[in-house]
């Protein structure tokens, strides 16, 4: 589960956005043969991590996700950031 920042001069993308702070909820509200199968670890979000790196996310032109898989967009979540 990662977000990759692309750094540009006229301005900043994130690919994916990895798991959210509220990925437990994400993860619950799934189907219960998807839960079963799914293995995860919570760790820093993109959106903190970034923060540490001086990027706040509302100065990024877009967030493009990969495809819709729960591990790429379950920080995509407005509450999320």
């Amino acid at each position: 589960m990662t977000a990759l920042l692309v750094r540009h001069p006229k301005s900043n993308l994130l690919i994916d956005t990895g798991a959210g702070k509220n990925v437990d909820a994400h993860v619950k509200i799934m189907p219960a043969m998807m839960r079963a199968t799914t293995d995860y670890t919570k760790a820093i979000t993109a959106v903190i991590q970034l923060a540490a790196g001086g990027i706040n996310v509302r100065d990024l032109a877009a967030v493009i996700p990969a495809h819709a898989h729960w591990d790429h967009i379950s920080g995509v979540a407005y509450r999320s950031w």
